[in-house]
């Protein structure tokens, strides 16, 4: 997986984020993450499925 600048952008920013140790995301972060992540994550996949067929 390579590195995707920016995944956590906005984690710390909006209230409810973060759990109350400022650290760990809440269910609200976890979402937020996994939108920033997810372009990088669909590109791998259509790299990966180009790659298969050859």
């Amino acid at each position: 997986m390579p590195l995707v600048p920016g995944f956590v952008r906005g984690l710390a920013a909006g209230p409810g984020r973060l759990q109350a140790d400022g650290l760990h995301p809440t269910a609200a972060g976890q979402r937020l993450l996994a939108e920033n992540l997810l372009p990088a994550l669909e590109a791998l996949v259509l790299e990966a499925a180009d790659a298969a067929a050859g």
